[in-house]
């Protein structure tokens, strides 16, 4: 029964995507362990009235059984957890609602499941966000708290580069923000936010001069590599022809060109279009 499940454990770490491998997972592990609702992952906010939250004090074993509640149902929780040197807490709950509780085979299965959870799921992150970079970006998963579980090469050396202590937590002003809002952009790097489940991912890239421009001097920017008059930019604005030109002329000296021709050419090259990827939740 084990074999099985691990045989398919590993096959689909490497070819399910980051949106549905945790969920595609519960299911396999439904059809050896039936239960009413279930969660795993990794967080580091224990919570020991959430589904989705890994709940500590365990065992030696590093598997309990709690009396729990989910939406109205009254059961048995099989809560365990995995934690390996360098890596976050993995964490599996199984809810059976009823009387029937998990027996101890059922349990000396999930004990010998978690370490393989742990290590199928750091194979499925490790090659899904080698395949998310796109656009010159890289990309780190993270808790709520912006500490790193797993990240790009690419993503460390950047982080490196804007925060020279950086270790495994984003400062929190590159996490005070809402996910989808407007991204961080700090001297050297900006990041975006976008929900995966209970984490995070985090998207990086280098700035480019123009986002260090204000947003009035990129809007005007944007105007004439469009090819618009002073005039036509002014009506556009709402702002007299004099102060456009002032605008372009802190431009010019900020991206290091002469001419409208030159900041055309330069933003065409720099600025580059994002493509948001949508995402979902592991838990049921």
């Amino acid at each position: 029964m084990l074999s099985e499940l691990l045989v398919e454990l590993y096959q689909g770490a490497r070819t399910r995507s980051l949106d549905d491998f945790q969920g595609w997972v519960l299911g396999q592990i439904k059809r050896q362990l039936p239960h009413d609702h279930g969660a795993w992952g990794t967080t580091a906010d224990p919570n020991p009235y959430s589904l989705s939250r890994p709940h500590f004090g365990l065992d030696d074993a590093g598997i309990s059984l709690l009396p729990f509640q989910q939406e109205g149902q009254r059961g048995q929780l099989l809560a365990g957890s995995h934690r390996a040197s360098g890596m976050p807490t993995l964490y599996l709950n199984l809810f059976r609602a009823g009387a029937a509780n998990f027996d101890g085979e059922e349990q000396k299965l999930v004990n010998l499941l978690l370490p393989h959870l742990a290590e199928a799921l750091a194979i499925n992150r490790r090659l899904r966000l080698t395949e998310l970079k796109h656009s010159g970006e890289s990309v780190a998963l993270c808790d709520n708290r912006g500490q790193i579980q797993l990240a790009t090469p690419e993503f460390e050396s950047l982080a490196r580069q804007e925060w020279p202590s950086f270790d495994i937590r984003l400062p929190p002003a590159a996490m005070g923000r809402e996910a989808g809002s407007e991204p961080f952009t700090g001297k050297t790097l900006q990041l975006r936010v976008e929900p995966l489940g209970h984490e995070l991912l985090v998207w990086a890239r280098a700035t480019t001069p123009i986002e260090h421009l204000t947003r009035r001097e990129q809007a005007i920017a944007e105007h004439f590599t469009r090819g618009l008059s002073y005039k036509a930019v002014a009506n556009k604005l709402g702002i007299s022809p004099a102060t456009v030109r002032n605008h372009l002329s802190r431009i010019y000296g900020k991206l290091g060109v002469h001419d409208k021709g030159e900041l055309a050419t330069l933003y065409h090259q720099l600025h580059q279009p994002r493509h948001p990827q949508p995402r979902s939740h592991c838990a049921y």
